[in-house]
């Protein structure tokens, strides 16, 4: 990201030459309606054409898997409103790594941060490309098979393509989305006027006793909100850019409400559209929801349902701690400046929530518990190695300080600086 060297004025001391000490930090360049694509742009992709599979095999009927895509939408935006007072409050960049650093402390900061990084941001990124790739390819082998080679290499392209735009320039980036994000809207919307048509023709089949064959078990309704995590992730991602966000007491909150309900209404209508040119049968066993395409993400897993639910107890995990910490910050730091605050009971609810999700996983879900929680116990040695162990020889810290410098170099980042205070 682009970054501007801040001047500050200071009274230079006598007698010795006037210098203007100069500070690192992030442009605000983002205005609302860059900040709205930003997140509907991350969130509409890949989610919509997997996760009706996921909510419906998990609930088992129309009726209330429409149910359980409005609950999720209203879920995610209680979430996405606490993000906003802590994003207000703690202005640093980072997401949940600087809401848990100012609760709890480094290692906690540091475990998210780590299941972040190597389990929820790749798996988005990966599925994204892969279905992106696709699609640009399908035209290529209209007669046959594309192969998965092929696939994989043109998602490889695409990412590093997207990454150098981010790199270089902050307006690039955020034009990028826009555009995208228009196409995703756009390829929705030819979805959803297809299956409004079909409903026009009068074929409801699907509609017809909507809630035969629910399962309201505790366990099915929480592996479904994993599929609706899925869907919806990336919400609150533009909390990573409260530093770039221009006015961001402002527009944060209201870039998080208005995306938050415009994705909602777009699922919920895809989804209508879904049932009404596909059986519920038809839309477990089809293609259409680009099932197949998304299997390739991981070979080795059979099932992409299982990376889903393995990312969704990560993520519910996380959330739980920011939640956590958020009541936490409001107890012991009640002078703490905050710009919107939200009733103390609404995080506190969404902890009891996450947590309960969490259980109801370790019990119905065993091997995707143990999966995500084997890769935040990986992240206890690497913090020892890296950031507890002080007296590091010499050989070990100019390797770590030049692999550090070098990605700084390769990829045009530098920490910001603050004015000395811990965020």
């Amino acid at each position: 990201m682009e970054l501007e060297k801040e001047i500050l004025s200071v009274s230079p001391p006598p007698s010795h030459t006037s210098q203007v000490p100069q500070r690192v930090r992030l442009k605000k360049r983002i205005n609302l309606l860059q900040g709205v694509s930003v997140i509907v742009g991350i969130i509409i992709g890949a989610g919509i054409f997997v996760s009706p599979v996921g909510i419906l095999r998990n609930v088992k009927s129309v009726g209330l898997s429409l149910v359980m895509w409005l609950v999720c939408g209203v879920f995610n935006t209680l979430c996405a409103l606490c993000y906003a007072e802590l994003g207000t409050t703690i202005s640093a960049s980072g997401g949940e790594y600087a809401y848990v650093m100012k609760a709890f402390g480094d290692f906690p900061a540091f475990v998210c941060l780590w299941i972040n990084c190597l389990l929820i941001c790749p798996v988005g990124l990966a599925a994204s490309s892969l279905i992106f790739a696709t699609y640009i390819l399908q035209p290529i082998f209209d007669s046959c098979e594309i192969p998965p080679i092929g696939i994989r290499l043109v998602a490889a392209i695409i990412i590093m393509l997207l990454i150098t735009v981010n790199t270089f320039n902050v307006n690039w980036a955020t034009r990028v989305q826009v555009i995208i994000t228009g196409s995703k809207l756009i390829a929705l919307a030819m979805i959803i006027i297809i299956g409004f048509v079909w409903i026009g023709k009068g074929d409801v089949t699907s509609f017809s006793n909507m809630m035969d064959g629910s399962d309201f078990a505790a366990g099915s309704i929480a592996l479904s909100f994993y599929s609706g995590f899925w869907a919806f992730g990336g919400w609150s991602y533009l909390n990573f850019l409260t530093d770039e966000l221009i006015d961001p007491h402002k527009n944060l909150p209201r870039a998080i409400l208005i995306s938050m309900s415009i994705v909602t209404v777009v699922y919920l209508v895809a989804n209508v559209a879904y049932f009404a040119v596909l059986t519920p049968v038809e839309m477990l066993h089809s293609s259409a929801v680009a099932v197949l395409v998304l299997t390739l993400l991981l070979q080795c897993f059979g099932d992409i349902f299982f990376l889903i639910e393995m990312e969704g107890f990560a993520f519910a995990a996380i959330l739980s701690s920011v939640f956590a910490g958020q009541v936490y910050l409001r107890v012991k730091q009640p002078d703490l400046v905050r710009p919107i605050k939200l009733p103390l009971v609404l995080p506190t609810i969404l902890v009891v929530i996450c947590l309960s999700i969490c259980a109801l996983t370790v019990y119905q879900k065993p091997w995707e518990s143990v999966g995500a929680i084997g890769v935040m116990m990986v992240s206890l040695p690497v913090y020892i190695f890296a950031v507890k162990w002080k007296n590091k020889p010499k050989s070990v810290v100019d390797i770590l300080e030049n692999t550090t410098k070098l990605l700084q170099k390769l990829l045009m980042v530098v920490m910001t600086e603050s004015d000395g205070e811990v965020k």
